[in-house]
């Protein structure tokens, strides 16, 4: 009697190899798709222009285009009164204010550069998802 097993044992047994063999069959074809490297070296596009907004620099600063003031100004709406500290002192000497550092030269913007270090560093904050404390 023992070479008889009944029919319920061997579907249960044949459903289990099944369902083994279709999660292997699944899994063995799946890669983990990677996105390719972005290049770095590559300058990002300010109206049709690739100059990131920064026209020109010169002995006092940085020529920027209206869309870089604007987004400058954008950056100080968030980061502008910041409280993070560095060494024990704070980020920046005071609250930043709209348009600090910035001045009009024709149709364009002049930035001097403490205010484009400025930009640069919450610029990096934004890009790295930092939320102002």
């Amino acid at each position: 009697m023992t070479a008889f097993t009944p029919p319920r044992i061997r579907w249960s047994a044949v459903a289990l190899t099944m369902a083994l063999l279709l999660t292997i069959a699944c899994f063995a074809g799946c890669q983990t798709q990677v996105p390719p490297p972005v290049n770095a070296g590559e300058v990002a596009f300010d109206g049709g222009v690739q100059n990131a907004g920064i026209v020109a620099f010169n002995d006092t600063g940085a020529i920027i285009t209206p869309a870089k003031r604007n987004y400058y100004n954008s950056l100080i709406a968030i980061y502008g009164d910041a409280k993070w500290t560095k060494g024990g002192l704070p980020i920046f000497a005071e609250p930043l204010k709209r348009d600090t550092g910035i001045s009009p030269s024709g149709e364009n913007y002049h930035i001097d550069f403490a205010s484009l270090s400025k930009l640069t560093l919450m610029h990096q904050w934004f890009k790295a998802g930092r939320t102002p404390q």
